[in-house]
Order: C-alpha cells, then structure tokens, then sequence
C-alpha cells in the first residue's frame, strides 16, 4: 500500500503507544462504514457513511483521523469528518452520516482499497487509535465522451441518406422532381 498517513511513518513503539494509550484511557467506540465497498464511475467523489457509537462509560473525544490508500492518484476528503462528525461522544451517543470521502480521479479500471482510523480518547489532546475501518472501491467503465457524439453523427448520417434515397410518394405527380428518371416506371 502507498502510505499517506502521519501514523504509519511514525516508530513502531510510538505506534503502539497510541494504539493502546485509547484502551488504556477507557475510550471505546464502535466505529462501521454502512457500505465498505463502493462502485465508482471517476472522476467522483465517493462518500462514505456510517456510525460511530460510544460504548463506554465516559465521553470520548473524536480529536483526528488518518488513512491510508492504495493508489498513489487517490486522495482522502476530511471534510466530512472536520465538519459533520462532532467532537466528542457523551456515554451511550451515535453519530450515523457522511465519515469521509475519498477524490477518485480518471485513471484504469481496478479495485482499490484503503483503511480509515479514528483517533481520540478521554481528553481533547489524546490521539490513540480509536476505531479503524476497511474499505475498497471499484472503479467501473468509463465512457469515452467522443462515443455519444460519434453515435449521435452516425444516426444523423443514415437519416439524411435515407430520407435522400425515399422514393417519390407524390400523388398523381408522374415525374419525380429530383429524379425524373427514377419515378416514370
């Protein structure tokens, strides 16, 4: 997986530390992407949605988020997560909505995945990892927009050859005016 994440790159014992410094606080949430697997036609937005639940008996608090993708064209939208995700979670509270987003620009057809982590914990200073989620995104056919045109000027082009080619339908009219020779049969 190509790294685009602050966490990965951080030592392996720093890593760890954070990891369980949110098990250690009592922080806990249930963190679930309604659709882990999204079907795209690029360039898109693919949002994605789901809960984040507090289990535990203390607020948590919902301080960052990282993630990581497989493709190096793939880049993350936080702007879901900075704006509709709130801050903190009283004991028992769910958020259900838009988490993040992931830009999906023109490029081949493929599966792609990625990983999304929540980080907080008891204070709003805490960074542990609190809830990571697995995704993956497909990206369908994309039609080429010279197609359409293509299609539309080879229906045109067989309309005017046929109306061209019509035979003379006027009543009572024994010589075609386009083609005299044509109608006197």
């Amino acid at each position: 997986m190509i790294n685009q994440t602050r966490w990965i790159t951080l030592p392996g014992g720093l890593f760890a530390a954070l990891l369980f410094s949110a098990a250690a606080s009592g922080a806990t949430i249930n963190f679930t992407l309604w659709s882990p697997h999204y079907v795209a036609l690029p360039p898109e937005l693919a949002i994605f949605r789901g809960e984040i639940a507090n289990t535990g008996p203390e607020t948590v608090f919902l301080n960052d988020a990282v993630g990581t993708l497989s493709h190096p064209d793939l880049h993350f939208d936080y702007t879901p997560f900075l704006t509709a995700v709130p801050r903190w979670l009283g004991p028992g509270e769910v958020y259900a909505g838009e988490i993040f987003g992931v830009w999906i620009p023109l490029f081949g057809l493929s599966t792609y995945g990625g990983e999304f982590a929540i980080l907080g914990g008891a204070d709003a200073h805490s960074r542990g990892v609190l809830g990571t989620e697995s995704f993956s995104i497909v990206v369908d056919s994309i039609p080429e927009p010279g197609t359409n045109i293509l299609v539309l000027c080879g229906l045109s082009l067989a309309g005017v050859v046929m109306w061209r080619h019509r035979p003379c339908r006027r009543r009572g009219a024994d010589i075609c005016p386009r083609e005299p020779a044509r109608c006197q049969a």
